[in-house]
């Protein structure tokens, strides 16, 4: 990577909301028509349930931002700021955090995997949720400021269609995979949860040192 070029890499992990805040939102959910054992009718709905509840965490609607980690180059630092945390709090104060450090480091690039779909997004619809202010310049009416970098885009090459997860573009380019899923991350102790987001931090940054050349 070109040493003249000043990035911070980041990466945000996600929770469910809780259950009767979500419930709201859950589909009425059936089984096959060909079903007709009740037992085997509510074993299949159950399952539908359980799975929408996995998933809820994925949604700005049905989740909600549970830490945020970034790395900067000088000094270097890495900052994991979880929710809960004595320190952070809350949620819209872990938000609120991200975005000043943004607005502070106004002349760097922004790094992350899979950003531009998944991450910014959650973030700003969380921040139109919880009434924070967006700093200005985040996005355009189409486009993402300049200052973000997503090497999910870079990989891509122009073709939106070729997807590539964070482990295995990272067991491609011979580094260590990922330590585990995200899908648990909130049922993680603060331990666990500081050591997972590092290493993704960490498999960022490295495949950022790589491919930004």
């Amino acid at each position: 990577m070109n040493p003249a070029r000043k990035i911070i890499v980041f990466d945000i992990e996600t929770a469910p909301l809780p259950e009767p805040e979500i419930a709201k939102f859950m589909p009425v959910f059936s089984a096959p028509a060909n079903f007709k054992d009740p037992e085997k009718i509510q074993q299949a709905i159950d399952t539908k349930k359980i799975e929408w509840a996995m998933e809820a965490a994925l949604s700005p609607v049905t989740g909600r931002i549970d830490a945020i980690g970034y790395v900067l180059q000088e000094p270097a630092i890495t900052q994991c700021q979880m929710v809960g945390d004595k320190e952070f709090g809350t949620e819209t104060e872990v938000i609120k955090n991200f975005w000043a450090m943004v607005s502070l480091h106004s002349n760097y690039e922004f790094v992350g995997f899979n950003i531009k779909r998944f991450d910014l997004p959650f973030l700003v619809r969380r921040s139109w949720k919880l009434g924070i202010t967006i700093p200005a310049g985040i996005r355009g009416q189409r486009y993402w400021g300049d200052q973000f970098v997503d090497l999910m885009e870079v990989w891509q090459l122009g073709n939106n269609q070729e997807y590539m997860a964070l482990d295995r573009l990272a067991k491609f380019m011979g580094l260590p995979g990922k330590a585990g899923t995200g899908a648990d991350f909130h049922k993680m102790d603060p331990e666990q949860k500081r050591q997972y987001l590092e290493t993704d931090l960490e498999l960022t940054k490295a495949l950022a040192e790589r491919m930004l050349v």
